[in-house]
């Protein structure tokens, strides 16, 4: 990730937020069946 090559405080804490809206949306795409139909092709991880 860039917070490996830049090592700075705030590419780190950008990187967080990166992977917390990510989880949040396989979360949300997982667990409410029309959302996930809406997204079409998501990939395989989510099961609707």
């Amino acid at each position: 990730m860039l917070s490996g090559i830049l090592r700075s405080e705030r590419s780190v804490t950008i990187n967080i937020q990166t992977m917390r809206a990510f989880t949040r949306m396989r979360d949300m795409l997982g667990t409410n069946p029309k959302l996930a139909a809406k997204q079409g092709n998501w990939p395989y991880f989510v099961k609707v």
